[in-house]
């Protein structure tokens, strides 16, 4: 079982490449499988810090994890970070 609530924020960070396009044509094909939706943003080059920082103000949900573009999430993997954290409660507190 998945994170039954997920949200997607991509945040291109001033890249050179074609990510950005790359990833509104997966959000094309996967928007009905995240309730949470999938929300896309590009900015110039304003380094990690600021970019996580307006990632956090703009996300809804209660937990958050970020992947690089050079990252992989295996397929369940919201679901098995998700359970544990709710039975133990979240270490980080309250947003």
């Amino acid at each position: 079982m998945g994170y039954p609530n997920l949200e997607l924020h991509f945040i291109d960070d001033g890249s050179t490449d074609r990510s950005f396009d790359i990833a509104l044509e997966w959000r094309e094909r996967h928007t009905h499988r995240l309730p949470g939706g999938i929300h896309m943003a590009r900015q110039a080059n304003e380094g990690l810090t600021r970019t996580l920082n307006r990632l956090t103000a703009r996300a809804k949900g209660e937990f958050i994890t970020m992947l690089a573009s050079d990252d992989a999430l295996l397929a369940g993997a919201s679901g098995h970070a998700w359970l544990p954290a709710v039975a133990l409660g979240s270490a980080c507190g309250d947003r």
